[in-house]
Formats: structure tokens, sequence, C-alpha cells
């Protein structure tokens, strides 16, 4: 079993009456986690789904999540998804411009 990891939102995500500061993944990617994927239609939306069965929140917390976390939360969480996995959404992400304008 791996770590847990944990990521300190920069800006907490209130659901209902919880308010989310920070999110912990504490195992590896399963089968439901994948599941999960299915139950929502968009590309973005079933990376949100994915993330947040993995940290066993609502998908709203995703939803209402700035793009700054979000990223934060995949760089983190990829470990967790298998080498395949981690190397896929590491991929996906922006890269950091370093001719800023």
């Amino acid at each position: 079993m791996s770590e847990p990891i944990t990521v300190s939102l920069s800006e907490p995500v209130t659901h209902g009456k919880e308010s989310y500061s920070s999110l912990t993944f504490t195992r590896t990617t399963r089968g439901k986690d994948l599941v999960a994927m299915d139950a929502v239609q968009g590309d973005i939306r079933k990376s949100f789904a994915l993330f947040a069965s993995m940290a066993g929140v609502p998908l709203q917390v995703f939803l209402e999540m700035s793009t700054e976390d979000y990223e934060e939360v995949a760089r983190a969480a990829a470990p967790l998804m298998g080498k395949r996995g981690a190397t896929a959404m590491l991929a996906s992400q922006p890269a950091a411009d370093s001719t800023a304008i």
C-alpha cells in the first residue's frame, strides 16, 4: 500500500455542509475508481470523477475547485495510478512556460 498523499487546496471548496481545505489519497487506484468515470460524460469530468472517487469526496468538490488546485491534485496523485496512468496524467499537464510575457 502506498503512503497517503495529502494535497492542500489554495482555495477551500464547500459542498453542502462540508468544507474541503485538503484532499487525502490513501490508496492506489481501484477498479471502482475507474468505473466512476463511466458515470459522467466528457474527458475532463471523467478525470474529476476518477480523482473524486480516489479521494472519497463528491464529484462536485472537483467541479468547484480552482484549476491550479486541480493541476496540483493531478500531479500529486499520479503515482497512485500505476506507471501508465502516472505517465499519461503527467504528460497531459500543461508545461510551464519559461518565456512569460
